[in-house]
């Protein structure tokens, strides 16, 4: 399936897979980025207020104004979402301001909210995603590292952990207590759903 890719300035610490198929999206510095990678964007857009330079010639570029509701990163989702793309994978949507990253998650719940959607954000060492009213992400036996599962948007019911260090069935977690912190893969296959609400799955030192 393909993919759209959103590339923004925050921390990149891997190398950025891009298929034939995917549709690439630079948000603002992102571009920086990206090049480092010689990786071409089929979209550049955002208001240029972290990127140096003179803009490219030969690549779709649409500016905005720095005053605008949305960040940059949105814009790559909705202009993404507008051609056609459900598939989202997010790169430098985290380090550098703390109000950034947390406007980049806010972002990344808003796509798994919109119908048929689903977005992961990815630094290469740890990797975020959503699932929501019914979800289940499963991981196989070769996954490694930790998992820590928050509820976000409200309280989690019928939360159901397996296969991992710490287990738990059809409890409830509640967004003001981080119960599901720092659980870890232990070679087996693990499975994490929710009957209601949703969760914030951050998993670091990843296979």
């Amino acid at each position: 399936m393909a993919r759209c890719i959103i590339v923004g300035a925050g921390e990149v610490s891997c190398n950025i897979n891009v298929n034939d198929e995917d549709f690439v999206i630079a948000a603002d510095g992102g571009y920086t980025r990206l090049c480092k990678q010689n990786i071409t964007p089929n979209l550049l857009l955002g208001d240029f207020d972290s990127y140096e330079g003179s803009l490219p010639c030969g690549i779709e570029t649409l500016k905005y104004p720095i005053e605008k509701d949305e960040t940059d990163m949105h814009l790559a989702y909705l202009e993404g979402k507008k051609r056609g793309y459900t598939d989202f994978l997010i790169y430098g949507a985290l380090g550098g301001r703390l109000d950034h990253t947390l406007a980049n998650i806010s972002l990344l719940f808003a796509i798994n909210s919109a119908d048929g959607c689903h977005g992961i954000i990815s630094d290469g060492n740890t990797e975020i995603s959503v699932i929501t009213d019914g979800g289940e992400a499963i991981y196989d036996e070769s996954e490694a590292g930790s998992i820590s599962v928050f509820a976000i948007g409200g309280n989690a019911e019928g939360v159901t952990v397996s296969g991992l260090k710490y287990e738990a069935k059809d409890v409830t977690l509640r967004e003001s207590f981080a119960l599901g912190v720092s659980n870890s893969f232990i070679g087996k296959k693990a499975g994490i759903s929710v009957r209601r609400g949703s969760l914030l799955i951050v998993r670091s030192g990843k296979s």
